[in-house]
């Protein structure tokens, strides 16, 4: 079986996450600001600000579908489309999307409509593959 986790992040070295979070009007799942550490002895090169379109308090959905996650943060972005081109001047904008799959071997499908979607919004498709014996 698999899952997926599906999130729209914007990232930059001057990236400001609250005032992404107000121009957008959409609350954010995750942040975090460029020199903020990583780890003891790493720090964030960039700033984030990522969203899954849903409650902070409510933890990561997980899809059944990459396109139903895909497709369900695309529609919720859709109103603030013409801001998102703005960023992408200065930013970078990815759908990052984590693929927890139970079995070797296994893939997703993304219809035609889906990726052109992406494409018109100018985003770039990272997945993450990850095997879950759980």
């Amino acid at each position: 079986m698999n899952e997926y986790t599906v999130e729209l992040r914007i990232f930059g070295k001057e990236l400001d996450a609250s005032v992404i979070t107000v121009e957008l009007e959409l609350e954010p799942v995750q942040v975090r600001t460029a020199g903020e550490m990583l780890s003891a002895t790493k720090r964030w090169d960039e700033g984030m600000w990522a969203y899954d379109g849903f409650s902070p308090s409510n933890g990561s959905k997980k899809w059944s579908s990459l396109e139903e996650g895909l497709t369900f943060i695309l529609e919720k972005v859709a109103p603030v489309r013409d801001k998102l081109n703005d960023y992408k001047k200065t930013f970078s904008l990815v759908f990052w999307c984590g693929h927890f799959q139970s079995e070797w071997n296994s893939s997703f499908t993304l219809s035609a409509s889906t990726l052109q979607l992406l494409a018109d919004l100018g985003a770039d498709l990272f997945v993450d593959s990850y095997i879950s014996t759980e």
